[in-house]
């Protein structure tokens, strides 16, 4: 898979429900040591799935995710990606995200990552970190 699909997919399959199972989408794209650091904030991988479990749940619609630009560099993957959708009160909210991703036999070790919120409420600034 190329490095864009990889970002897309990751993104659509375990952030918003492509694979039901929460425990399964994360599986299938991170490392069993994978650590995220995202707005200064560091979630292991058993907060990086408590994070999941949070995010499906306030019940974003319409979810889509556009990279912009990548760049690969041995096992490194820098993007600049878009995430757009639906609030369950029909607002929209839209993140630009800044993201390097350190890859081990095909799946996430590791994230660096700083979110910009253009498009959503205050509450709406957390949607790359809380848990």
């Amino acid at each position: 898979m190329d490095a864009k699909k990889f970002v897309e997919n990751a993104m659509q399959d375990v952030l918003f429900g492509g694979i039901e199972d929460v425990e399964q989408a994360v599986d299938t794209y991170f490392t069993q040591d994978y650590v995220q650091h995202t707005d200064g904030h560091v979630l292991d991988r058993a907060a990086f799935a408590d994070h999941v479990r949070h995010l499906r749940a306030r019940g974003l619609t319409e979810v889509q995710v556009q990279v912009q630009e990548i760049a690969v560099e041995g096992s490194t993957v820098a993007d600049v990606h878009t995430v757009r959708g639906t609030k369950p009160d029909g607002t929209p909210v839209e993140v630009e995200v800044y993201m390097f991703t350190q890859l081990r036999d095909g799946k996430a070790a590791s994230i660096r990552e700083l979110s910009r919120l253009i498009t959503g409420a205050a509450e709406d600034s957390d949607l790359g970190h809380a848990h």
